[in-house]
Parts: C-alpha cells; structure tokens; sequence
C-alpha cells in the first residue's frame, strides 16, 4: 500500500500479494522487494512514476534461511540473498540490463 500525505489517502501499490523484505535504494529512487514463491523475483519500483520493474528472475534460485528467505540491499543497492548451497555463503546478484 502506497499513503499520499497530500491527499492523507491509500491506494494500492501492487497486486502481488506474496512480498516480502521491502527495501528502499540509498537514494529513495527506488522500493525493492521480494515476491516469492509465485514466479520468484526481486522487483523493484520506481517512485516517481510507480513502474514496476522485474529485476532479478529467481526461477531456479534455491533460497534458505533460519526462519524464512532474505532479501537486502548492499551499499551499492546490488540485491543480497541467502541462497542454500549445502554451506552458508552471502551472494550479490546482479541485474543484467538489455
């Protein structure tokens, strides 16, 4: 859910329902969040015109975790995940432009 503080209104962000872990970018450009565990992504949206944009595809990422998947943001606003390879590493995913 999106507040205006101008119109002291709500109005929905997003259909998605299952996301988790909203993160903002360093600079307030962006709201970056995991949807997960229908089509598994990383989106992100941009605030000044709320396009939504599919960031990272996690189709056939394996995520762990102690109580439930991560997701955050590095000083670089590059995605961090927990991924469960058998050992516990910390991975930076980047986004390939087209």
């Amino acid at each position: 859910m999106l507040f205006d503080v101008a119109k002291e209104k709500w109005s929905e962000l997003l259909q998605e329902r299952n996301v988790s872990f909203p993160d903002w970018s360093k600079d307030g450009t962006y709201l970056y969040f995991l949807s997960w565990p229908e089509k598994p992504a990383i989106i992100r949206v941009r605030m000044s015109d709320l396009k939504i944009e599919r960031e990272v595809d996690l189709k056939d990422f394996h995520p762990t975790g102690y109580w439930d998947d991560w997701m955050g943001l590095d000083t670089g606003d590059a995605p961090l995940l927990l991924r469960d390879t058998g050992l516990q590493d910390v991975y930076a995913m980047e986004a390939t432009k087209k």
